[in-house]
C-alpha cells in the first residue's frame, strides 16, 4: 500500500496540528524559566548588595539610598523636593 499525495499533505496537516500547540506551551516554559532566573538573579544580587552596604561608611549609605530613592521616584513619575 502505498501513499498518495493526498495522504500525505494530510498526515503533514495533522503533524502541525498536533506540534502547534505544544510549540507555545514550549515558548511559555522557556519564557516562564527565563523570568525565573532573573527573579534568582536578582535576589543574590540583592543580598550580594546587602552585605556589601554593611561594609559602607555611613555617607556611603545615604548616597545609595538616595539615588535609590531618586530612581525609584523616576519609575513612579514622582518629582522629589530639594
Amino acid at each position: 500500500m502505498s501513499l498518495t499525495n493526498s495522504d500525505l499533505q494530510r498526515v503533514r496537516q495533522v503533524v502541525i496540528e498536533a506540534v502547534q500547540p505544544l510549540e507555545n506551551e514550549v515558548k511559555a516554559l522557556r519564557n516562564d524559566i527565563k523570568e525565573l532566573y532573573e527573579m534568582v538573579a536578582d535576589i543574590e544580587k540583592q543580598i550580594s548588595q546587602g552585605q556589601d552596604h554593611d561594609n559602607m561608611s555611613l555617607e556611603e549609605k545615604i548616597l545609595d539610598l538616595n539615588s535609590k530613592l531618586v530612581r525609584a521616584a523616576k519609575q513612579a513619575g514622582i518629582t522629589l523636593p530639594r
